[in-house]
């Protein structure tokens, strides 16, 4: 082969290396959520953000729409509903809709110059409900526009797993009043159930505990748990989670350390 020859050859294996790799660069423009879990328990609050990485740049608007069972995960609009990393918390207009019972749209405007990863961009705060199941938050849809208004061109990677496996929220409470904190109702209703044959407390279905009564989650109701009760009511003591069992009754970690 001739050196010209060898030359143009190599000039086009240059020109395919170009157009091989040139999507690969753009398809490395990535949106992603995190964190790749929330929950376990029921009324745990975290905020999911979306991502960009390192090549995500030059973005002035975006849009997108995110799944997940509401029933499991709630948004909590009493907050700062719509969060934003606090470097650039006065640089955006943030705005959202909810369509229950699975989806929601967040919209972002940069208000000067323009946003680039890597960072995460928007967060959303969610808490998980006393429901028990789970659900996947996704990214449906999302939509990024320069300053041109044109799209910029990426990919959407992963999702976050939000698991609601246990829910304790009234253990503790054996009276089941409105307010659900340990008093003297709680208190006599215990005597009653330990010492004069009354009614058991309550058992919830998402909770792996005895019923309600069991104050040191060792599945034994005597006087150790009106003690326990007596101490939460009166002198700000603490009960335990049967949550934090791994199982309930045999392998509980309490008295907390």
């Amino acid at each position: 082969m001739s050196k010209r020859k060898s030359y143009r050859y190599i000039m086009l294996l240059a020109c395919l290396g170009i157009l091989v790799l040139a999507p690969g660069a753009a398809s490395g423009q990535t949106v992603s959520v995190d964190p790749p879990t929330l929950g376990d328990e029921c009324h745990v609050l975290d905020t999911i953000w979306i991502n960009f990485d390192h090549l995500v740049a030059g973005v002035e608007a975006a849009s997108f729409l995110v799944s997940f069972d509401q029933t499991i995960a709630s948004f909590v609009d009493s907050l700062d509903t719509i969060v934003v990393p606090a470097e650039i918390e006065d640089n955006v207009y943030a705005a959202y809709e909810l369509y229950p019972p699975d989806s929601m749209r967040i919209d972002v405007g940069v208000l000067h110059l323009h946003f680039s990863g890597a960072s995460p961009f928007v967060g959303i705060v969610l808490s998980t409900t006393p429901t028990i199941g789970s659900t996947e938050l996704t990214i449906d849809r999302s939509i990024l526009r320069n300053t041109n208004n044109d799209d910029i061109p990426h990919t959407v990677s992963g999702s976050t797993l939000i698991d609601v496996e246990c829910c304790c929220e009234f253990h503790g409470d054996p009276y089941d009043d409105p307010l659900h904190v340990p008093d003297a109702l709680d208190v006599n209703y215990l005597i009653d159930y330990l010492f004069f044959n009354g009614p058991a407390p309550p058992q919830d279905p998402g909770c792996p505990h005895l019923n309600r009564g069991d104050l040191n989650c060792d599945a034994i109701p005597d006087a150790v748990d009106l003690n326990i009760l007596i101490g939460a009511a009166f002198f700000n003591g603490d009960v335990c989670n049967p949550c934090d069992c791994a199982p309930y009754p045999t392998n509980c970690p309490w008295p907390a350390n």
